[in-house]
């Protein structure tokens, strides 16, 4: 009786702590240290990060909502940005950033708007981290007329899950890829140099 007692605590031990691994995950993409493979001269461009993922649009999920950290059970914790800001405004923040670093000079008023517009962005870790994603760039002059547009959608895993700090490390890191790759496109560096 006492090898069954010491078996179910530990077994009830391991539970809890891989449930309590997942409860409160915070990812920070604000912080992101993005290179973007473009170069300004001082040009003015106006960000703008439009969430249109369905679950957010119907209050299913908070604006702020990342992805998914799964517990001992496969059972499902939402995954929030460490600020509490929407997701929208931390990509946002991290994309001027990128740009401001890339000689490009972020303002409201800019006759150019560089916008993002994030149709699903998910994380999904349990065993490994995996990452659904569909986003779009855009290129719109001051009347809202578009210049250049692209698309890039996946569902891949990024690497194994593993702790807090580690799975919002590579989701930043996904993110940086996912990015740069966008403005890598032939249609957006010709438009951003117009």
């Amino acid at each position: 009786m006492m090898r069954f007692l010491m078996k179910f605590s530990g077994a009830v031990a391991i539970v809890a702590f891989l449930g309590g691994c997942a409860v409160g995950n915070t990812y920070d993409f604000q912080s992101t240290a993005m290179q973007l493979p473009v170069k300004g001269a001082g040009q003015e461009l106006n960000v703008k990060v439009i969430d249109n993922r369905p679950y957010v649009l119907n209050g299913k999920k908070a604006p702020s909502f990342i992805g998914l950290q799964r517990g001992g059970y496969g059972n499902p914790f939402d995954v929030n940005t460490s600020s509490g800001r929407p997701l929208s405004e931390e990509f946002r923040v991290a994309i001027s950033r990128a740009l401001e670093n890339s000689s490009y000079n972020v303002n409201d008023s800019a006759d150019k708007t560089v916008e993002l517009t994030v149709r699903e962005w998910k994380t999904d870790a349990m065993m490994k981290l995996r990452l659904i994603y569909d986003l779009t760039l855009s290129i719109l002059t001051s009347d809202d007329e578009l210049v250049a547009s692209v698309t890039d959608a996946g569902d891949e895993v990024l690497g194994g899950a593993s702790f807090e700090s580690a799975n919002s490390q590579s989701a930043s890191s996904g993110f940086n890829r996912k990015i740069s790759r966008l403005f890598n496109r032939e249609e957006i560096r010709d438009a951003l140099e117009e």
